[in-house]
C-alpha cells in the first residue's frame, strides 16, 4: 500500500497532463501538423481557428471527463485499501492543478504559433500581393476575422461604405459603395467624387485579399456595387490581382471584374452566364 501511495503523484501529473492536452487538442492538433510538414502553417492556423470556435466547447468538455475518469479510477482504487486514508483530495487537486497548468501552456503556445505562422504567410504574401501596409486581421473563425479585415479596410477609406453581403465557410461576398461629397456642383465635387470611386475600387481589392490571406478555407469571393455585376472570383485570382492601387483605373477594374470565374445578378443574365 505504500507504494501505491508514492505512485499516486506521478499518476495525478499524468493524468492532468492528459486532460490539459485533450482540452486544448483543437488547437494542439493542427500546430503539430504544422510543426512536422504535415500541412501548411496557414491551413493549420485555419483548422485551429475552426475548431476552437465551432468545437472548443467539446474539446474543453471532453478534458473535463479525462479528469473526471482519472479521479474516479483513482477513488475505486483507494476504496480497496482498508488500512490507509483515500487522500483522494490531494489527487484531484493535483489532477485539476496540473491540467489547468496544461491547458494554459498550451494555449499560449498555440496562440503564439499561430500569431508568428499567420504574420508570416501575410509577410510572404504581401511580396505577390501589395506592397501596401498590411491590414492587421484578428480573431478566432472565419467571420470574426472576415469582419476584422472589414473594419480594418473601411477605417482606412472613411468616404467608402463597406459591408459583408453573404458570408459562408467557403465563401464571402461583400458589398461596396461610397458616401457622396457635401459639396452637389461644381469642380470640387466632380474631383472629390472620381476620388471617392477610385478609393472603393481600391479598397475592394485590398479587402478581398486580405479576406484571402487570412482565411485559407474561402474559396470564392465576390464584390459588387449593385446588383447589376456581381462577379465571382476564385481564391487564386484575388490573391494574384496584384496592387489594389493600379484598380483605381476603371479599364483595370472593369477587366478584373469580366475575369470573374463566374458573374451573378442581372450582368449573368443578359450576357448568358450562370446567375449562381
Amino acid at each position: 500500500m505504500i507504494g501505491e501511495e508514492v505512485d499516486r503523484r506521478p499518476r495525478g501529473l499524468a493524468a492532468g497532463l492528459i486532460a490539459g492536452i485533450i482540452g486544448i487538442g483543437c488547437c494542439v492538433g493542427p500546430a503539430v501538423a504544422a510543426l512536422t510538414g504535415i500541412t501548411s502553417a496557414a491551413v493549420a492556423i485555419d483548422a485551429a481557428n475552426s475548431l476552437y470556435s465551432e468545437w472548443g466547447w467539446a474539446f474543453k468538455l471532453a478534458g473535463l471527463i479525462a479528469g473526471g475518469v482519472a479521479i474516479g479510477l483513482s477513488l475505486k482504487a483507494r476504496r480497496r485499501c482498508r488500512t490507509r486514508p483515500l487522500g483522494i483530495g490531494r489527487y484531484a487537486l493535483i489532477v485539476v492543478v496540473t491540467g489547468l497548468v496544461t491547458y494554459g501552456a498550451l494555449y499560449g503556445l498555440t496562440t503564439w504559433l499561430g500569431g508568428f505562422g499567420s504574420g508570416s504567410a501575410t509577410a510572404a504574401g504581401e511580396q505577390t500581393v501589395s506592397p501596401l501596409a498590411p491590414v492587421r486581421v484578428a480573431g478566432r473563425g472565419v467571420s470574426t476575422r472576415v469582419h476584422s479585415a472589414l473594419e480594418q479596410v473601411a477605417s482606412r477609406y472613411p468616404t467608402v461604405e463597406l459591408s459583408v453581403a453573404g458570408l459562408s465557410r467557403d465563401g464571402v461576398l461583400v458589398s461596396t459603395w461610397w458616401r457622396l461629397p457635401e459639396e452637389p456642383v461644381g469642380k470640387r465635387y466632380h474631383a472629390e467624387l472620381s476620388e471617392t470611386i477610385e478609393h472603393s475600387r481600391e479598397a475592394t481589392i485590398l479587402l478581398l485579399q486580405s479576406m484571402a490571406l487570412t482565411n485559407p478555407g474561402i474559396d470564392h469571393l465576390g464584390a459588387y456595387e449593385d446588383r447589376s455585376i456581381v462577379p465571382i472570383w476564385t481564391r487564386e485570382q484575388v490573391l494574384a490581382a496584384g496592387d489594389p492601387r493600379d484598380f483605381r483605373d476603371f479599364t483595370r477594374f472593369s477587366k478584373f471584374q469580366l475575369s470573374a470565374e463566374r458573374q451573378t445578378g442581372y450582368f449573368a443574365i443578359f450576357d448568358g452566364g450562370n446567375d449562381r
